[in-house]
Protein backbone atom coordinates (compact mmCIF):
# COMPACT_ATOMS: atom_id res chain seq x y z
CA UNK A 1 0.00 0.00 0.00
CA UNK A 2 1.08 3.53 -0.69
CA UNK A 3 -0.27 7.16 -0.69
CA UNK A 4 1.34 10.42 -2.13
CA UNK A 5 1.88 12.71 0.29
CA UNK A 6 1.96 17.08 -0.45
CA UNK A 7 4.32 18.53 1.99
CA UNK A 8 3.23 22.15 3.93
CA UNK A 9 5.76 24.70 5.19
CA UNK A 10 4.45 27.02 8.04
CA UNK A 11 3.94 30.46 7.56
CA UNK A 12 5.56 31.53 11.02
CA UNK A 13 8.31 28.79 11.61
CA UNK A 14 10.88 26.46 9.38
CA UNK A 15 8.28 23.28 10.45
CA UNK A 16 7.39 21.11 7.26
CA UNK A 17 4.15 18.96 7.21
CA UNK A 18 3.27 16.02 5.05
CA UNK A 19 0.12 15.67 4.31
CA UNK A 20 -2.00 12.97 2.09
CA UNK A 21 -2.79 14.43 -1.62
CA UNK A 22 -5.99 12.14 -1.48
CA UNK A 23 -7.21 14.54 1.29
CA UNK A 24 -7.28 17.37 -1.48
CA UNK A 25 -5.89 19.77 1.76
CA UNK A 26 -5.49 22.86 -0.42
CA UNK A 27 -7.10 25.63 1.30
CA UNK A 28 -8.27 24.00 4.69
CA UNK A 29 -6.50 25.17 7.78
CA UNK A 30 -3.99 23.38 10.20
CA UNK A 31 -2.48 24.57 13.43
CA UNK A 32 1.51 24.17 13.74
CA UNK A 33 2.98 21.48 16.12
CA UNK A 34 6.35 23.16 16.52
CA UNK A 35 5.12 26.94 16.86
CA UNK A 36 1.01 27.09 17.36
CA UNK A 37 1.07 29.49 14.03
CA UNK A 38 -2.36 28.34 12.10
CA UNK A 39 -2.05 28.61 8.86
CA UNK A 40 -3.65 28.03 5.50
CA UNK A 41 -2.34 24.94 2.93
CA UNK A 42 -1.78 27.00 -0.01
CA UNK A 43 0.44 26.83 -3.14
CA UNK A 44 2.53 29.52 -2.22
CA UNK A 45 3.81 27.68 0.98
CA UNK A 46 3.52 23.99 -0.92
CA UNK A 47 6.88 22.82 -1.31
CA UNK A 48 8.68 22.09 -4.39
CA UNK A 49 10.31 19.34 -3.05
CA UNK A 50 10.44 15.91 -4.16
CA UNK A 51 6.93 14.03 -3.74
CA UNK A 52 6.79 12.06 -0.44
CA UNK A 53 5.00 8.56 -0.93
CA UNK A 54 4.08 6.19 1.79
CA UNK A 55 4.28 2.52 2.14
CA UNK A 56 2.89 0.01 4.44
CA UNK A 57 5.38 -2.99 5.41
CA UNK A 58 3.70 -6.11 4.04
CA UNK A 59 5.41 -7.74 7.11
CA UNK A 60 5.27 -5.76 10.39
CA UNK A 61 2.69 -3.04 9.11
CA UNK A 62 4.88 -0.20 9.68
CA UNK A 63 4.38 2.79 7.55
CA UNK A 64 7.60 3.88 5.55
CA UNK A 65 7.96 7.31 3.97
CA UNK A 66 9.96 7.86 0.09
CA UNK A 67 10.81 10.82 -1.16
CA UNK A 68 10.17 10.66 -5.17
CA UNK A 69 7.49 9.84 -7.82
CA UNK A 70 6.33 7.02 -9.49
CA UNK A 71 10.37 6.16 -10.36
CA UNK A 72 10.06 4.31 -6.88
CA UNK A 73 7.13 1.91 -7.64
CA UNK A 74 9.20 -1.46 -8.83
CA UNK A 75 12.19 -0.72 -6.65
CA UNK A 76 12.83 -2.97 -3.47
CA UNK A 77 13.20 -1.47 0.46
CA UNK A 78 14.18 -2.78 3.41
CA UNK A 79 11.44 -2.41 6.39
CA UNK A 80 13.64 -0.17 8.96
CA UNK A 81 11.69 -2.03 11.59
CA UNK A 82 11.37 -5.69 10.56
CA UNK A 83 14.53 -5.41 7.76
CA UNK A 84 11.59 -7.40 5.28
CA UNK A 85 12.60 -6.41 1.70
CA UNK A 86 9.43 -5.84 -0.29
CA UNK A 87 8.95 -4.18 -3.98
CA UNK A 88 6.65 -0.56 -4.21
CA UNK A 89 4.07 -1.50 -5.62
CA UNK A 90 1.32 1.54 -7.24
CA UNK A 91 -1.68 1.26 -5.50
CA UNK A 92 -3.05 2.30 -8.34
CA UNK A 93 -1.86 -0.34 -10.65
CA UNK A 94 -4.53 -3.97 -9.63
CA UNK A 95 -2.45 -6.25 -12.19
CA UNK A 96 -0.06 -8.90 -11.07
CA UNK A 97 3.83 -7.90 -10.77
CA UNK A 98 4.43 -10.39 -13.70
CA UNK A 99 1.39 -9.16 -16.26
CA UNK A 100 2.58 -5.52 -15.10
CA UNK A 101 6.42 -6.91 -16.78
CA UNK A 102 4.72 -8.56 -20.26
CA UNK A 103 2.63 -6.09 -21.10
CA UNK A 104 6.01 -3.38 -20.46
CA UNK A 105 7.49 -6.13 -22.89
CA UNK A 106 8.83 -4.61 -26.01
CA UNK A 107 8.42 -8.24 -28.66
CA UNK A 108 11.41 -7.96 -31.22
CA UNK A 109 9.55 -7.88 -34.39
CA UNK A 110 11.50 -8.02 -37.86
CA UNK A 111 10.63 -9.95 -40.73
CA UNK A 112 13.31 -12.02 -42.08
CA UNK A 113 11.27 -14.49 -43.83
CA UNK A 114 7.82 -14.42 -44.85
CA UNK A 115 6.82 -18.15 -45.50
CA UNK A 116 8.07 -21.80 -44.74
CA UNK A 117 6.74 -24.53 -46.05
CA UNK A 118 2.63 -24.45 -45.31
CA UNK A 119 3.71 -22.17 -41.93
CA UNK A 120 3.03 -18.66 -42.94
CA UNK A 121 2.95 -16.00 -42.07
CA UNK A 122 6.03 -15.61 -40.18
CA UNK A 123 6.36 -13.13 -37.52
CA UNK A 124 10.50 -13.15 -36.53
CA UNK A 125 10.95 -13.71 -32.70
CA UNK A 126 15.10 -13.70 -32.23
CA UNK A 127 18.01 -15.38 -33.25
CA UNK A 128 20.27 -17.63 -31.05
CA UNK A 129 23.64 -19.70 -31.85
CA UNK A 130 21.53 -22.37 -32.94
CA UNK A 131 18.76 -20.79 -35.35
CA UNK A 132 16.16 -18.72 -35.46
CA UNK A 133 12.94 -18.60 -34.67
CA UNK A 134 9.62 -17.38 -35.55
CA UNK A 135 6.45 -17.43 -34.10
CA UNK A 136 3.71 -19.41 -36.81
CA UNK A 137 0.12 -19.89 -36.72
CA UNK A 138 -0.12 -23.83 -37.13
CA UNK A 139 -3.42 -24.65 -38.65
CA UNK A 140 -3.69 -28.06 -37.91
CA UNK A 141 -3.95 -27.65 -34.03
CA UNK A 142 -5.37 -23.91 -34.46
CA UNK A 143 -2.84 -22.69 -32.05
CA UNK A 144 0.37 -20.54 -32.58
CA UNK A 145 4.00 -22.51 -32.40
CA UNK A 146 7.78 -21.35 -32.02
CA UNK A 147 9.46 -22.43 -35.52
CA UNK A 148 13.01 -22.67 -34.67
CA UNK A 149 14.91 -22.94 -38.52
CA UNK A 150 18.48 -24.01 -38.82
CA UNK A 151 20.56 -21.55 -41.06
CA UNK A 152 21.25 -22.24 -44.22
CA UNK A 153 25.00 -21.30 -43.56
CA UNK A 154 24.53 -23.63 -40.48
CA UNK A 155 23.45 -26.62 -41.90
CA UNK A 156 26.43 -27.64 -43.55
CA UNK A 157 28.33 -28.15 -40.28
CA UNK A 158 28.14 -31.21 -39.42
CA UNK A 159 28.51 -30.57 -35.45
CA UNK A 160 25.82 -28.22 -35.19
CA UNK A 161 23.19 -29.69 -37.15
CA UNK A 162 23.53 -32.71 -34.80
CA UNK A 163 23.42 -30.51 -32.37
CA UNK A 164 20.08 -28.79 -33.87
CA UNK A 165 18.54 -31.93 -34.11
CA UNK A 166 19.48 -33.47 -30.81
CA UNK A 167 18.17 -30.62 -29.08
CA UNK A 168 14.97 -31.57 -30.66
CA UNK A 169 14.61 -35.04 -30.08
CA UNK A 170 16.00 -35.00 -26.46
CA UNK A 171 13.21 -32.53 -25.50
CA UNK A 172 10.57 -34.05 -27.44
CA UNK A 173 11.13 -37.17 -25.52
CA UNK A 174 10.14 -34.91 -22.44
CA UNK A 175 6.50 -34.24 -21.52
CA UNK A 176 6.28 -32.06 -18.64
CA UNK A 177 4.35 -28.61 -17.80
CA UNK A 178 7.45 -26.91 -17.15
CA UNK A 179 9.48 -27.84 -20.36
CA UNK A 180 8.57 -26.29 -23.47
CA UNK A 181 7.20 -29.12 -25.54
CA UNK A 182 8.34 -29.94 -29.23
CA UNK A 183 5.84 -30.95 -31.78
CA UNK A 184 7.74 -32.10 -34.95
CA UNK A 185 10.79 -31.97 -36.23
CA UNK A 186 11.62 -32.22 -40.28
CA UNK A 187 13.22 -30.37 -43.08
CA UNK A 188 11.99 -27.83 -45.82
CA UNK A 189 13.38 -25.86 -48.05
CA UNK A 190 16.99 -28.07 -47.54
CA UNK A 191 16.57 -26.24 -44.01
CA UNK A 192 16.60 -28.22 -40.70
CA UNK A 193 13.51 -27.03 -38.69
CA UNK A 194 11.28 -28.49 -35.42
CA UNK A 195 8.07 -26.27 -33.79
CA UNK A 196 7.70 -26.20 -30.02
CA UNK A 197 4.55 -24.28 -27.99
CA UNK A 198 4.99 -20.69 -28.46
CA UNK A 199 5.47 -18.60 -24.93
CA UNK A 200 3.75 -15.68 -24.17
CA UNK A 201 6.23 -14.24 -21.36
CA UNK A 202 9.09 -13.43 -20.20
CA UNK A 203 12.36 -14.28 -19.96
CA UNK A 204 13.67 -15.44 -16.00
CA UNK A 205 16.56 -13.74 -16.62
CA UNK A 206 14.73 -9.84 -17.33
CA UNK A 207 12.06 -10.65 -14.51
CA UNK A 208 15.12 -11.30 -11.59
CA UNK A 209 17.46 -8.27 -13.51
CA UNK A 210 14.17 -6.20 -12.94
CA UNK A 211 13.14 -7.51 -9.98
CA UNK A 212 9.69 -7.78 -11.43
CA UNK A 213 8.17 -10.27 -8.55
CA UNK A 214 8.34 -10.46 -4.87
CA UNK A 215 10.67 -13.71 -3.18
CA UNK A 216 8.06 -15.56 -3.09
CA UNK A 217 6.92 -15.99 -6.49
CA UNK A 218 10.34 -16.18 -7.39
CA UNK A 219 10.81 -19.21 -5.00
CA UNK A 220 7.29 -20.76 -6.41
CA UNK A 221 9.18 -20.52 -9.58
CA UNK A 222 12.25 -22.12 -9.08
CA UNK A 223 10.65 -25.20 -6.76
CA UNK A 224 9.13 -26.15 -10.27
CA UNK A 225 12.16 -26.02 -12.38
CA UNK A 226 13.69 -28.65 -9.57
CA UNK A 227 10.53 -30.83 -10.47
CA UNK A 228 10.66 -30.31 -13.78
CA UNK A 229 14.40 -31.15 -13.83
CA UNK A 230 13.67 -34.41 -12.02
CA UNK A 231 11.29 -35.35 -15.01
CA UNK A 232 14.34 -35.14 -17.25
CA UNK A 233 17.00 -36.80 -15.10
CA UNK A 234 14.53 -39.80 -14.57
CA UNK A 235 14.56 -39.63 -18.23
CA UNK A 236 18.47 -40.13 -18.20
CA UNK A 237 18.65 -36.59 -19.39
CA UNK A 238 21.17 -33.60 -18.36
CA UNK A 239 20.57 -29.88 -19.66
CA UNK A 240 24.29 -28.82 -19.14
CA UNK A 241 23.06 -24.88 -19.61
CA UNK A 242 20.45 -24.20 -17.26
CA UNK A 243 20.60 -20.22 -17.04
CA UNK A 244 17.45 -17.80 -16.39
CA UNK A 245 18.30 -16.91 -20.26
CA UNK A 246 17.09 -20.32 -20.93
CA UNK A 247 13.67 -20.16 -19.14
CA UNK A 248 10.47 -18.28 -20.14
CA UNK A 249 7.80 -17.56 -17.56
CA UNK A 250 4.27 -17.03 -19.44
CA UNK A 251 1.75 -14.62 -18.19
CA UNK A 252 0.37 -17.54 -16.24
CA UNK A 253 3.56 -17.39 -14.21
CA UNK A 254 4.73 -20.89 -15.14
CA UNK A 255 8.28 -21.69 -16.25
CA UNK A 256 9.18 -23.23 -19.10
CA UNK A 257 12.36 -25.32 -19.65
CA UNK A 258 13.83 -24.48 -23.30
CA UNK A 259 16.94 -25.17 -24.87
CA UNK A 260 18.34 -28.31 -25.21
CA UNK A 261 20.73 -27.48 -27.85
CA UNK A 262 24.02 -28.76 -25.24
CA UNK A 263 21.45 -31.54 -23.35
CA UNK A 264 22.67 -35.20 -23.32
CA UNK A 265 21.80 -38.71 -21.72
CA UNK A 266 23.56 -39.96 -19.33
CA UNK A 267 24.09 -43.45 -21.18
CA UNK A 268 25.18 -41.11 -24.51
CA UNK A 269 27.26 -43.30 -27.04
CA UNK A 270 27.98 -40.24 -29.19
CA UNK A 271 30.11 -37.61 -28.12
CA UNK A 272 29.58 -34.39 -29.73
CA UNK A 273 32.12 -32.82 -26.81
CA UNK A 274 35.63 -33.89 -26.46
CA UNK A 275 37.35 -34.24 -23.02
CA UNK A 276 38.80 -31.03 -22.15
CA UNK A 277 36.47 -29.22 -23.95
CA UNK A 278 34.47 -26.84 -21.75
CA UNK A 279 30.49 -26.10 -22.22
CA UNK A 280 28.17 -24.13 -20.97
CA UNK A 281 27.98 -20.93 -19.65
CA UNK A 282 30.65 -20.08 -17.60
CA UNK A 283 28.36 -17.66 -15.05
CA UNK A 284 25.90 -21.20 -14.56
CA UNK A 285 28.31 -24.08 -15.12
CA UNK A 286 29.67 -26.38 -12.59
CA UNK A 287 32.85 -26.70 -11.46
CA UNK A 288 33.37 -29.87 -13.56
CA UNK A 289 32.33 -28.30 -16.38
CA UNK A 290 34.56 -25.20 -15.70
CA UNK A 291 37.44 -28.06 -15.67
CA UNK A 292 35.91 -29.25 -19.15
CA UNK A 293 35.59 -32.74 -17.45
CA UNK A 294 32.40 -33.74 -20.06
CA UNK A 295 32.85 -37.12 -19.05
CA UNK A 296 32.17 -36.78 -15.52
CA UNK A 297 29.39 -34.85 -16.31
CA UNK A 298 25.96 -36.50 -14.48
CA UNK A 299 22.55 -34.99 -13.03
CA UNK A 300 24.33 -33.15 -10.20
CA UNK A 301 26.21 -30.60 -12.51
CA UNK A 302 22.42 -29.26 -13.15
CA UNK A 303 21.43 -29.77 -9.55
CA UNK A 304 24.32 -27.16 -9.03
CA UNK A 305 23.31 -25.01 -12.11
CA UNK A 306 20.30 -24.67 -10.13
CA UNK A 307 21.95 -23.51 -7.47
CA UNK A 308 23.42 -20.68 -9.25
CA UNK A 309 19.97 -19.59 -10.40
CA UNK A 310 18.69 -19.32 -6.77
CA UNK A 311 21.63 -17.42 -5.55
CA UNK A 312 20.64 -15.17 -8.20
CA UNK A 313 16.60 -14.90 -7.27
CA UNK A 314 18.16 -14.32 -3.18
CA UNK A 315 20.37 -11.43 -3.99
CA UNK A 316 19.74 -10.41 -7.54
CA UNK A 317 23.88 -11.38 -7.99
CA UNK A 318 25.71 -13.99 -9.35
CA UNK A 319 27.96 -15.78 -6.90
CA UNK A 320 30.79 -14.88 -8.81
CA UNK A 321 32.14 -11.82 -9.93
CA UNK A 322 32.43 -10.95 -13.83
CA UNK A 323 35.90 -10.56 -15.23
CA UNK A 324 38.50 -12.62 -17.74
CA UNK A 325 37.38 -16.08 -18.46
CA UNK A 326 40.31 -17.52 -16.65
CA UNK A 327 39.41 -15.63 -13.42
CA UNK A 328 35.68 -16.53 -13.51
CA UNK A 329 37.41 -20.18 -13.90
CA UNK A 330 39.37 -19.87 -11.23
CA UNK A 331 36.18 -18.48 -9.17
CA UNK A 332 33.65 -21.58 -9.69
CA UNK A 333 35.95 -24.00 -9.16
CA UNK A 334 38.21 -22.92 -6.15
CA UNK A 335 36.29 -20.09 -4.44
CA UNK A 336 33.40 -20.28 -2.32
CA UNK A 337 30.45 -17.53 -3.12
CA UNK A 338 29.97 -15.45 -0.12
CA UNK A 339 26.51 -16.87 1.48
CA UNK A 340 22.81 -15.36 0.32
CA UNK A 341 21.86 -14.49 3.75
CA UNK A 342 25.17 -12.44 4.34
CA UNK A 343 24.39 -10.35 1.12
CA UNK A 344 20.45 -9.53 1.23
CA UNK A 345 19.55 -9.97 5.25
CA UNK A 346 16.11 -10.37 4.65
CA UNK A 347 16.95 -14.33 3.51
CA UNK A 348 16.65 -16.90 6.05
CA UNK A 349 19.60 -18.62 7.16
CA UNK A 350 18.01 -22.11 6.25
CA UNK A 351 17.52 -20.81 2.96
CA UNK A 352 21.06 -19.56 2.49
CA UNK A 353 22.21 -23.38 3.69
CA UNK A 354 19.92 -24.63 0.91
CA UNK A 355 21.57 -22.59 -1.62
CA UNK A 356 25.09 -23.34 -0.47
CA UNK A 357 24.57 -26.75 -0.51
CA UNK A 358 23.26 -27.08 -4.12
CA UNK A 359 26.73 -24.65 -4.83
CA UNK A 360 29.18 -27.16 -3.38
CA UNK A 361 32.25 -27.48 -5.48
CA UNK A 362 32.45 -31.13 -4.77
CA UNK A 363 29.27 -32.88 -6.42
CA UNK A 364 29.28 -35.59 -3.78
CA UNK A 365 28.17 -32.71 -1.43
CA UNK A 366 25.54 -31.16 -3.45
CA UNK A 367 21.88 -32.43 -3.47
CA UNK A 368 22.32 -36.01 -4.60
CA UNK A 369 18.48 -35.38 -6.86
CA UNK A 370 17.18 -32.35 -7.54
CA UNK A 371 14.02 -33.20 -5.96
CA UNK A 372 15.46 -33.31 -2.87
CA UNK A 373 16.87 -29.49 -3.82
CA UNK A 374 12.73 -28.10 -4.57
CA UNK A 375 11.91 -30.36 -1.30
CA UNK A 376 13.69 -28.22 0.78
CA UNK A 377 13.34 -25.11 -1.00
CA UNK A 378 9.56 -25.94 -0.46
CA UNK A 379 9.29 -26.94 3.33
CA UNK A 380 11.06 -23.52 3.92
CA UNK A 381 8.23 -21.53 2.27
CA UNK A 382 5.35 -23.24 4.05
Amino acid sequence: MSSEMLTFQCTNCPNRVHIKKSANPLGKALKCKQCGNIFHLRRDNLCRTPSLLQFTCPKCKRQIPVRGGKEVYGKRLPCRACNHVFVLQDPNNKTSPLKRATKQMKPKKQEVKTSFGHYSPLEFVGRGGMGEVYKVYEPRLSTHLALKILPRALDGMQEKQQRFLREAKLAMQLTHPNIVKVYDIGKLEDQHYFTMEFIDGLELHTIIKNKQLPMKSLLQIFVKLCYAMQHAHEKNMIHRDLKPENIMVNRQGQPKIMDFGLAKPTDDTQRLTAAGVIVGTITHMSPEQAMGQSEELDHRTDIYSLGVILYNMLTYELPFRPGPVYQMLKQVIEIPPIPPNEINESVSQKLSDVCMKALAKKKQQRYQKVENLGKAVEKIMG
